[in-house]
């Protein structure tokens, strides 16, 4: 931080926008995710993904899947938004009420776009980051420690209290 020459942001995404709005954004990285060899130890199975989207959806949450056509999932029971371009997913993300997957590049942009989020991580020292470090509007951040084997009742719970 320099005193001299302070950090200014501006929330990214038009919240006017005439696109649909979704509660709920998942970003379900593909478990053969090309940007790394060997990451099942960092994402959910589809089966985890899929309870979690019934659980959502039980609590009549509309719920879109997010990402790269290649390297992410789309879950039964949401809208695909996976390959749209980044102003539209900007746009969706200012508009939704949550984001929610594993540590993740759209996990930050929806930070930037002042998108509450649901993350997970294997490494504790992340929970700072998502919550202060990177987190510039000072969104609402549910942090869980964990990767693949986060603890899915976690996320629930969270999913419980919202309204």
């Amino acid at each position: 931080y320099d005193v001299y020459f302070p950090q200014k942001f501006f929330q990214y995404g038009n919240i006017n926008s005439k696109i649909k709005t979704f509660d709920i954004l998942i970003h379900a990285r593909s478990r053969s995710f090309t940007g790394k060899e060997n990451t099942d130890n960092r994402n959910l199975s589809k089966e985890s993904w899929e309870d979690i989207v019934n659980h959502l959806k039980n609590k009549n949450f509309t719920v879109a899947s997010i990402g790269s056509i290649q390297d992410s999932l789309h879950i039964s029971n949401t809208t695909d938004l996976r390959g749209i371009n980044i102003d539209e997913l900007c746009d969706y993300c200012r508009k939704s009420k949550c984001m929610m997957s594993p540590s993740s590049g759209p996990l930050h942009l929806a930070a930037l776009c002042g998108t509450e989020i649901i993350v997970w991580s294997g490494d504790s020292y992340n929970e700072y980051r998502y919550k202060k470090a990177w987190n510039p509007f000072d969104n609402k951040v549910h942090y869980i420690n964990g990767w693949g084997d986060v603890d899915i009742s976690k996320i629930k719970n969270i999913i419980d209290k919202f309204k």
